[in-house]
């Protein structure tokens, strides 16, 4: 019957006589070349399955050339049908590529699917922080899961997530200058900080929040990536710590310069974002990437929540005296200049993070002093109207 359905162009027949030449069945010689040349065959028919298992073999090179770009072809077209094992396929490559975001979308599909090894990939994913923001509580529904169906690595994370025990043991080796000790403790403190603000503890969630500070400090200054790149969102959001927004981007250069690709990708995303001087024009990138992001399965865009603290909306308790066009004087050294509100709430590249001037001012007399100025407050030792009383 197998041998007719072959012969009849059946794709699920010749996929699974493709099988048994993988795996010798009924007296068949093992053959990976005959396997795979079956697996194609099937899946010039559509087989979703012969897909995933010519993907195996150009991924490791049994019974064809090597040729990782044809395995990842062939995963995506079985992922994109459905295939949990060809998801999951995909996703590890992806993975090695460090495109993390799109690594846990398949990852995540496959687990959708009840697929272990897939559910304990995505609970790694929340729990690291990578292709999505960091979730303890995720990652602990994505290892319960796991190791409810007897996933060991599942277990093994799931002892290393109890907070308090997980501070207990690595607080000595910390006070004794360990580094990575420093790096986990302080990652561990943040993560119980943020189970206290849930729970409402808010006093005991600062002091957690601090201590955390303290030692991704430590760490940090042992020049542990990892830990700058912590530190950072930690002083941009100021948590535990003032809010130092100047902080963060050197933070993030020391953690680049070691490696750390979370850094990178936040300092392309701060420079992108400080080249648009027009306030509105940023808000619109920024609502933009946050509406993209929703869009993704897990993803809680931390990366949108950072990048609003970076550039801050105006203080909407602030009512600014000029609009655009008042003629106003500005001080320039010890003398007064004139010219014209141009923008308010006005940003260029390089600005301190966070900071937005008042106003742009154009001059009427633009030597020495440039075409364009900026009054860094609102206040008449800066910037003052032209037309003020008793002026003739």
């Amino acid at each position: 019957m197998l041998k007719k359905n072959v012969a009849n162009e059946v794709p699920e027949a010749i996929t699974a006589l493709a099988v048994c030449y993988r795996d010798g069945d009924y007296g068949l010689v093992k053959s990976a070349k005959k396997a795979a040349k079956l697996y194609k065959r099937a899946v010039e028919l559509g087989d979703v399955k012969a897909m995933t298992s010519l993907g195996v073999y150009y991924k490791n090179g049994n019974g064809v050339k090597m040729d990782e770009a044809k395995a990842k072809q062939l995963y995506r077209m079985a992922a994109d049908r459905g295939d949990y094992i060809a998801q999951m396929n995909l996703g590890g490559l992806l993975l090695a590529e460090k495109n993390d975001d799109e690594a846990y979308r398949w990852f995540l599909l496959a687990a959708q699917q009840g697929f272990t090894a897939a559910e304990l990939q995505v609970g790694i994913a929340h729990g690291a922080g990578w292709g999505v923001a960091k979730d303890y509580v995720e990652a602990k529904r994505w290892f319960l899961r796991a190791a409810a169906k007897g996933c060991e690595r599942a277990k093994g994370y799931l002892e290393q997530m109890d907070c308090k025990k997980a501070i207990r043991q690595s607080r000595p080796a910390a006070d004794q200058g360990d580094v990575q000790a420093q790096y986990t403790l302080g990652n561990f403190l943040s993560d119980h900080g943020k189970e206290l603000e849930d729970r409402g503890e808010h006093e005991e969630s600062i002091a957690a929040y601090e201590e955390s500070v303290r030692y991704l400090t430590l760490a940090a200054a042992q020049n542990y990536g990892e830990a700058q790149h912590n530190l950072a969102l930690a002083y941009a959001e100021g948590r535990g710590v003032e809010q130092d927004l100047a902080a963060t981007v050197r933070l993030w250069l020391m953690a680049d310069a070691q490696g750390i690709e979370h850094s990178r990708y936040m300092l392309e995303l701060y420079d992108s974002l400080d080249k648009i001087n027009s306030l509105e024009m940023r808000r619109e990138v920024i609502d933009e990437m946050a509406s993209e992001i929703a869009e993704m399965p897990g993803r809680c865009g931390f990366e949108v929540r950072i990048m609003r603290a970076m550039f801050p909306e105006p203080p909407p308790d602030i009512q600014l005296r000029f609009d655009i066009g008042a003629r106003v004087e500005c001080r320039m050294e010890d003398a007064f200049c004139v010219g014209t509100v141009v923008d308010v709430w006005y940003r260029e590249q390089g600005m301190t993070p966070g900071f937005l001037a008042p106003y742009q001012v154009e001059l009427d007399e633009h030597e020495p002093h440039g075409r364009f100025i900026m009054a860094p407050e609102d206040d008449d030792h800066y910037i003052r109207s032209r037309d003020r009383p008793g002026r003739r």
